[in-house]
């Protein structure tokens, strides 16, 4: 299998046993465990699906939902959620959820779930990127070959690269040090 799969799961052990066993499938997998970090992965790595819990720390999956389809409609969500029962799975459906999985959920289904939606996650008509949406500006255009201001290795992919300061980030390393900043102090 091959694709891209972004994990939106506040819990960090599933969060990461879903990855690994996606991993395992052959899919390149990115995590994030608030949906706002979700959000700005989102529009960095444009993923194909979206694995993304129902109830998140920041907010909730839906809102989270409508926001990933407002910067991409062509992106496939996968709900995971834990309570709710049907309603709840009606209403992601409704919402535009591809799928809707309780936890704790199996192996097997995640992984057909995620098959069949990226099978069906990019129709025929995309709805344009919304630059405006970034979580962080633009990488410079002309910026090829530089190293990220955090680790120090080279950016081979510019478009997925976070500016930030008059600096590049590769996607992971500006969450890391997001999540490492003291609270109430500037990024």
């Amino acid at each position: 299998m091959s694709g891209a799969i972004l994990i939106v799961e506040s819990d960090a052990a599933l969060a990461q046993s879903l990855h690994d066993g996606l991993a395992g499938l052959g899919y390149t997998v990115e995590l994030a465990l608030h949906g706002g970090d979700g959000l700005m992965l989102a529009s960095l790595s444009r993923p194909d699906v979206v694995i993304l819990e129902a109830d998140l720390c920041d907010r909730t999956g839906l809102e989270v939902m409508r926001q990933l389809h407002e910067l991409d409609k062509s992106i496939a969500v996968v709900m995971l959620g834990d309570s709710g029962g049907d309603a709840a799975r009606r209403e992601a459906l409704k919402a535009g959820a591809f799928d809707y999985l309780r936890k704790p959920v199996e192996a097997a289904d995640l992984a057909h779930a995620v098959a069949a939606a990226s099978q069906g996650s990019r129709p025929g008509v995309v709805v344009p990127f919304r630059n405006e949406r970034r979580a962080a500006p633009a990488a410079p255009f002309d910026a090829s070959g530089q190293p990220c201001a955090a680790c120090g290795q080279a950016i081979p992919d510019l478009s997925r690269a976070v500016g930030y300061k008059r600096a590049l980030f590769h996607p992971e390393c500006w969450l890391q040090r997001r999540k490492q900043r003291a609270p109430g102090q500037p990024g």
